[in-house]
C-alpha cells in the first residue's frame, strides 16, 4: 500500500510539473490596496512602538556621526530624536486619511522578454524594467543594467490544506517573515518586521513576478494574491490582487 501511495505522489508532482506555464506572450496586472481595518489599533501599536524607535533613532544617529568621523553630542542627539518622534505622532491622522491612488504592477511577456514596472494613476513610475530570461539581463528602457531588489526570507510555512483556485488556477497558503533591504527610514526597519500572506500556484512557471522578487518563492511556485502587514505595527494591510491575467504559451 505505502508503494503505491509513494507511486502516486510521484505522478502527481510530474503532472504538475509538466503542466506548468512558462508564459511567452500577454501579461499580467497586479492592483494595490492599502487598507486600515482598525484605526485605534493602528495608532495604539504605533505609539507602543515609539520607545523602540527612539532608541533605533539614537543609534542610527551616532552610527552616521561615528562614520563621518563626528563627535556625537548627547543633549542634541536627544533633541533631534524627541522631534523626529514628535512629528510622527503629528503625522498620525494623516496616515490614517484613506489613499485613493491607484497603483498597478504589471509583468508583459514577449518570448524571452519581460517587461516589469508599475504605475501610479496610469502614470508611469521610474523606469521600466527589461528582463532577458535567456541572458539573464536586467536593464531599464534606456540600455543601463539594473538591480532587482530582493528582501530577506526570515522563515517560510506552507499550508498546503488550505486551498483555493484564483483566476482558474489551483491554489494554497504561504506565509513568510522578511525584512526589507532598503527602506526610508531604517530605525523603523530595525524594530519591526513584516510578512507576506500569498496564494500560490504551482501550475505557473517564472522567475519573474510584478510584485514578489525573492527566487526562493518563485523557483517553488507563482503568487497570484498577497496581503502583507507588518507583526509590529497592527490594523493596516496591504493587498495585491489580480486585475488581469492574459498569459499563454504562444
Amino acid at each position: 500500500m505505502k508503494y503505491l501511495i509513494l507511486l502516486l505522489f510521484i505522478n502527481n508532482n510530474i503532472f504538475s510539473q509538466n503542466n506548468a506555464i512558462a508564459p511567452r506572450s500577454g501579461a499580467i496586472v497586479f492592483v494595490k490596496e492599502e487598507i486600515i481595518y482598525d484605526k485605534e489599533l493602528y495608532v495604539k501599536s504605533f505609539k507602543e512602538l515609539m520607545p523602540k524607535m527612539k532608541k533605533a533613532m539614537e543609534k542610527q544617529i551616532v552610527f552616521e556621526c561615528l562614520t563621518d568621523g563626528k563627535k556625537v553630542d548627547t543633549t542634541l542627539l536627544k533633541s533631534e530624536v524627541e522631534k523626529t518622534a514628535q512629528n510622527f505622532e503629528m503625522m498620525l491622522p494623516f496616515m490614517l486619511e484613506e489613499d485613493n491612488e491607484k497603483i498597478k504592477f504589471y509583468n508583459e511577456f514577449n518570448k524571452d522578454i519581460i517587461t516589469k514596472y508599475y504605475t501610479v494613476d496610469s502614470k508611469l513610475i521610474k523606469n521600466k524594467i527589461i528582463i532577458n530570461q535567456t541572458t539573464l539581463e536586467v536593464k531599464d528602457e534606456y540600455d543601463e543594467y539594473v538591480e532587482i531588489e530582493k528582501n530577506e526570507i526570515i522563515k517560510l510555512t506552507e499550508y498546503k490544506n488550505d486551498i483555493r483556485e484564483i483566476n482558474g488556477f489551483n491554489c494554497f497558503k504561504v506565509i513568510y517573515s522578511y525584512n526589507e533591504p532598503n527602506v526610508e527610514l531604517d530605525f523603523l526597519a530595525n524594530v519591526t518586521s513584516n510578512s507576506r500572506e500569498l496564494w500560490v500556484t504551482q501550475e505557473i512557471k517564472c522567475n519573474y513576478h510584478p510584485v514578489i522578487n525573492e527566487i526562493e518563492i518563485l523557483e517553488k511556485y507563482y503568487p497570484l494574491e498577497i496581503i502583507e502587514y507588518s507583526d509590529d505595527i497592527k490594523g493596516k494591510r496591504t493587498t495585491y490582487k489580480i486585475e488581469s491575467l492574459t498569459i499563454n504559451l504562444k
